[in-house]
Parts: C-alpha cells; sequence; structure tokens
C-alpha cells in the first residue's frame, strides 16, 4: 500500500497525489519538499516533483536506511492479477515479534 504522505527527518517530507488506487505502484506522483510538516505549514514551502537524490548524499543514505525500516515494519507483496491485468492485489504477511527477528546493516 502507498503512504500518501510521509516525513523523514533529515531528509525531508513526501507526498503522494493523483492516486485512487492504494495497491497500484504505476499510478500516482510523488512530490517532495525539502521540510519538515511544520516548516511547510508555517513558511508555505511547497512541494516539487521529485527526483532521485544524489548519488553519495547524505539524504540519499538516510532515505535508504528508511526505506529498509520501513520494509521490515510492513511486509506485503503487491502483484498484478492473473486473470485481470489492470487489477493489482496485496498480500500482507504477520511480522515476527523482535525476539525472532535478526538485522544485518550494511552500508
Amino acid at each position: 500500500m502507498i503512504a500518501k504522505n510521509v516525513w523523514i527527518p533529515c531528509v525531508g517530507t513526501f507526498a503522494v497525489s493523483e492516486s485512487n488506487e492504494p495497491f497500484n505502484p504505476t499510478v500516482g506522483k510523488v512530490e517532495y519538499a525539502d521540510a519538515s510538516p511544520v516548516e511547510i505549514d508555517e513558511t508555505g514551502v511547497k512541494y516539487s516533483e521529485f527526483s532521485w537524490f544524489e548519488d553519495g548524499s547524505e539524504k540519499l543514505t538516510l532515505f535508504k536506511r528508511y526505506l529498509y525500516n520501513a520494509t521490515l515494519a510492513n511486509i506485503a507483496v503487491v502483484y498484478q492479477d492473473a486473470d485481470d491485468n489492470d487489477t493489482w492485489k496485496v498480500k500482507t504477511f504477520l511480522t515476527l515479534p523482535n525476539s525472532h527477528l535478526t538485522l544485518q546493516l550494511r552500508e
């Protein structure tokens, strides 16, 4: 599923618009603001279309760490229906308690 808005400290705020299918990764527009939600509200910072962070940048490193952790917290498989290629479906899996989870961080 797609989160509509997410703030990643030290990275920025992302928003997904123009999407009405939460399981379909092919529709929608990702926008980005280099600010927190509070800063956006207080100063009127505008979102712009997101383009990838520069290779080797600190923001890219922090963004990848966030995605890695988010993946562990919400394990799901998004797939196209075999009978209807226009339909996207999701299958979620229960996560194990922390005592059963082993993490290996790679840089």
